[in-house]
């Protein structure tokens, strides 16, 4: 009986796991519009040196699959950096003019109202957030929550109080972002390099779970999942689970965006797009690129999540 009870919950989690791969869709065709956050807290105790760059290059990286995939500058896709306090890196972003040295929480929360009350944002638009800076939890390292706990009312993002440089940072709740990135009209890609950063994704939301809740039977997982309603239009990718800390180890980027953009197929020497590492037949997918950072973060200390929608995601298709 206990062996049949666990194959049960085995091929519940395997549909878990593949149900993302089984339904792949392709927002309708509309503009791209991209937003990259990346804060180093210079003048403080807890500066980063690997965010900027992140961000950066990240950014490059989507701008350059952009055009790949048929968008055109200024007339199909637009692209805003948040960038600071330093600006030593600044000149190695292709768009450089449309870079904004201010990582305050205002100006963050500011360009996420003007993107969702935007009239060039539409139903049929594709948007791109990525984020690279602090995080924080109310939660102990690694503490394990129940399934279906809201853990992004206690996971943070670190935004700088003010603009100027050694000024104090701000925590800014993953509930509340989330809050203002809904608003954003069509299809909205979240993707995080920070601690905790899983926080965006409820454990009764993760999609891909790969055993996370095996101390639970079989039918309270099916009754957990026919409960979740997640937002067709609302993705999240994240470097870390909810209690976890994600790291640097890499010599340029953290290491889950060191696989971001190999699996996105930025080559960081060259300054070129190379073959992307997450395509297949011709389409970046999210879950796609989910399984190539996870694979190839080499960091056991921390497991990138995703979640959203109804299943899979076309970013890119050439």
């Amino acid at each position: 009986m206990r062996k049949a009870a666990l194959l049960a919950l085995s091929l519940v989690l395997i549909l878990l796991v593949c149900s993302c791969e089984l339904t792949v869709q392709e927002p309708a065709k509309g503009r791209m519009h991209i937003l990259v956050y990346g804060n180093d807290y210079a003048g403080t105790d807890s500066q980063l040196y690997k965010t900027i760059p992140d961000a950066i290059e990240v950014g490059n990286a989507l701008i350059m699959l952009s055009e790949k995939a048929g968008y055109e500058y200024g007339v199909s896709y637009d692209i805003t950096y948040l960038i600071g306090p330093s600006k030593y890196y600044n000149n190695l972003a292709i768009k450089k003019e449309n870079i904004i040295n201010d990582v305050s929480e205002a100006k963050l929360l500011d360009v996420l109202s003007l993107m969702s009350q935007s009239d060039t944002i539409t139903d049929s638009d594709l948007t791109i957030l990525y984020f690279s800076c602090h995080g924080k939890s109310d939660y102990p390292l690694n503490e394990k929550e129940s399934y279906f706990t809201d853990t992004s009312k206690h996971s943070y993002l670190a935004a700088n109080e003010t603009s100027s440089i050694g000024s104090k940072y701000v925590l800014l709740s993953l509930c509340d972002l989330t809050e203002k990135i809904r608003e954003i009209p069509g299809t909205t890609v979240v993707i995080s390099d920070f601690c905790f950063s899983g926080g965006f994704i409820q454990p009764g939301f993760v999609s891909v779970t790969s055993g996370e809740y095996s101390d639970i039977s079989s039918t309270e997982l099916l009754d957990y999942t026919s409960r979740i309603r997640e937002s067709p239009s609302l993705y999240f990718l994240s470097a870390a689970r909810y209690n976890q800390k994600s790291y640097e180890n890499k010599p340029y980027h953290g290491n889950f965006t060191t696989a971001l953009l190999k699996g996105l197929g930025w080559d960081d020497k060259s300054r070129e797009l190379v073959h992307p590492e997450a395509e297949k037949n011709g389409n970046i997918t999210l879950f796609n690129l989910f399984k190539y950072t996870t694979r190839n973060d080499d960091e056991t200390r921390q497991t990138p999540m995703t979640s959203g929608g109804s299943g899979d995601i076309i970013l890119f298709s050439f």
